[in-house]
């Protein structure tokens, strides 16, 4: 949990800084599509984020579910990140950890990494989400 002088633009900060860790951790890996790797974790925080946050008319649209270039998913993704900073504080700590949810498991990051990065409560939602498959946690 952040302190409460954390304000909007310090929290779209932090998000910039999560995407960057989410992109060195995931150097190199590649999808299926040929599309980098980052664009997993960032898709998914992007669906989090569009069913967290209530529609405004003149919002940001929604993305191509399919064949959406790096650079847009990322711009897209980005038009979010200053309600996502105005909202509650569990929606930020997990739009943060869906960026890192594969940080763990994929990559040489570990728990205890994001811990000191972004907090416990992140650590934690990476940690349950990474291991609630194989149902062990790790520490």
């Amino acid at each position: 949990t952040l302190p409460s002088t954390v304000g909007a633009r310090q929290k779209v900060a932090m998000l910039e800084h999560a995407l960057m860790v989410a992109k060195n951790a995931h150097n190199g890996q590649i999808r299926k599509s040929g599309d980098p790797y980052w664009t997993h974790p960032l898709a998914v925080a992007d669906i989090l984020a569009r069913t967290m946050l209530i529609p405004t008319p003149n919002g940001p649209r929604e993305p191509p579910a399919e064949g959406c270039p790096p650079e847009e998913l990322e711009e897209l993704a980005r038009a979010f990140w200053y309600r996502i900073a105005l909202g509650p504080e569990d929606g930020f700590d997990m739009y943060i950890a869906a960026l890192l949810h594969d940080t763990v498991e994929d990559t040489s990051m570990t728990v205890a990494q994001i811990q000191s990065l972004f907090g416990p409560s992140v650590a934690s939602l990476v940690d349950g989400v990474t291991k609630a498959s194989s149902g062990r946690r790790s520490r």
